[in-house]
């Protein structure tokens, strides 16, 4: 038996170019999944012995590296409204380069997961970003390429595009609503959810499409700089002097978390079951939980949330 040959271990670094922007990975490397999903055929002799395929998608999942840049880019969906298509009218292809000569063009992709965003001294930015590759527009299901193309012995555009001036993990602080809340800070920063719901279009199990449905951002963080009295004011608000069937976030403002290099913003924020904790070694003040009642404007819906390098125009 002939031994092995360490120079057929594959190794390989890579990126991902996807809507204009050249994306690198962090402490994760970048994972390409070719998902099938299938129905299994039970039979009454056999039991469950046959199994057939009604979906195919690829996925890529990855930290990106952390730059602040291309933020419209990993953050689509805040804007689109209700009932929207994700694929838009348009495919948008992502290519996933390797520097082993291997390249995966994905013909419709989709950010089907914004990452989080964790705002802190020494935090990395992003969390893990999905992007979902699905079949090409009007392309048959039996096609060659519907939904990716495969290349080899291509040549590696090199890691140029990776500006590490852009990554920053500084001090941020928040601004909700007036005087004492319109400036104070977070003990281990600031983490941004983003959870959106995508509806898959057909036809029949075959997704060709996705379709905006709920959105739902929410902030976690500890005041640093807010008295147990000034968050009372806030809960009291709500729970003193009002009946029941009634607005539920009778305090819902806009929340605000920036420095000098990115701004975020979530618009409607109201507290969601605030508490207090009493404990010797810990300030009063635990974790809280902002979330957002997406506004209307006129019977129009606004943005969810925004995330820029400055304050929105």
């Amino acid at each position: 038996m002939a031994g092995l040959n360490r120079t057929e271990l594959a190794r390989a670094r890579g990126l991902i170019e996807y809507d204009g922007a050249t994306i690198f990975s962090r402490n994760s490397g970048i994972t390409v999944n070719f998902v099938s999903e299938t129905k299994r055929v039970p039979s009454d002799n056999h039991g469950e012995n046959h199994e057939l395929e009604t979906n195919r998608f690829v996925e890529v999942l990855l930290n990106p590296l952390g730059e602040v840049e291309d933020l419209a880019v990993l953050y689509p969906h805040l804007t689109k409204t209700y009932g929207a298509s994700a694929c838009g009218s348009t495919d948008k292809a992502a290519v996933v380069k390797l520097d082993t000569g291997e390249w995966y063009t994905l013909h419709n992709a989709i950010v089907y997961k914004q990452p989080d965003l964790n705002l802190g001294i020494g935090q990395d930015l992003f969390g893990q970003t999905v992007l979902r590759g699905l079949i090409k527009n009007q392309a048959d299901p039996a096609d060659d390429n519907a939904w990716y193309t495969e290349a080899t012995a291509q040549t590696y555009p090199g890691d140029g595009e990776a500006d590490l001036s852009l990554v920053k993990e500084g001090l941020f602080s928040a601004a909700w609503g007036a005087d004492p809340w319109d400036e104070w800070w977070a003990d281990n920063g600031f983490r941004v959810s983003f959870a959106t719901e995508l509806l898959p279009a057909g036809p029949d199990t075959l997704h060709s499409d996705y379709i905006m449905g709920n959105q739902t951002v929410t902030v976690t963080a500890r005041p640093k700089g807010i008295t147990a009295a000034q968050l009372m004011a806030r809960i009291n608000a709500r729970f003193q002097g009002r009946g029941l069937g009634l607005d539920a976030n009778p305090g819902a403002t806009d929340l605000v978390i920036s420095n000098d290099y990115l701004y975020f913003a979530l618009y409607g924020a109201d507290l969601a079951n605030p508490s207090l904790i009493a404990k010797k070694t810990e300030d009063v003040l635990p974790e809280l939980t902002w979330r957002n009642v997406r506004p209307l404007d006129s019977g129009a819906e606004t943005a969810v949330a925004y995330v820029g390098a400055a304050a929105p125009a």
